[in-house]
């Protein structure tokens, strides 16, 4: 059985107000990947030259909130994608955050985890939303 897509037009909007600010700070396109990627976006410039792999995120908390908690937290598996295709390629992972309207973004290029937990949502009572994320602490983050 197929897993839902929990995707809506709104987290589409948000996403794609996030990738112009990327272009238009960062020069470059945000090349939006299929989802066998399981990653957002490869950062690509000259028309061809993959500079980077990126996932946008949305929290409607403050990032002092995040921080109470441990940080920001991505799932394991999205970690593993990343860090798979950054592995093979030698290329950064940037998770760009905007929590609460304020865009953070972090470049990883080691993925070093402070701990693992056992997190997710429960108000759609899916089950596969609990799975184990990694911990991105919140001084990793810089404003955009």
């Amino acid at each position: 059985m197929t897993r839902p897509t929990y995707e809506t037009e709104e987290h589409l909007a948000v996403e794609d107000e996030v990738k112009k600010i990327i272009e238009a700070k960062w020069k470059c396109e945000a090349i939006k990947l299929g989802r066998a990627y399981s990653l957002d976006y490869a950062l690509v410039r000259d028309g061809k030259k993959v500079e980077a792999f990126a996932e946008i995120k949305e929290r409607k908390i403050p990032w002092s909130r995040m921080e109470h908690h441990g940080g920001f937290l991505i799932s394991l598996n999205k970690w593993r994608m990343a860090k798979e295709f950054c592995d093979l390629s030698g290329l950064p992972f940037l998770i760009v955050v905007r929590a609460d309207g304020d865009l953070r973004y972090a470049k990883i290029t080691e993925f070093k985890m402070e701990s693992v937990v056992w997190q997710g949502r429960k108000d759609r009572g899916d089950p596969a939303d609990m799975e184990p994320h990694a911990i991105i602490p919140v001084a990793s983050f810089i404003k955009l």
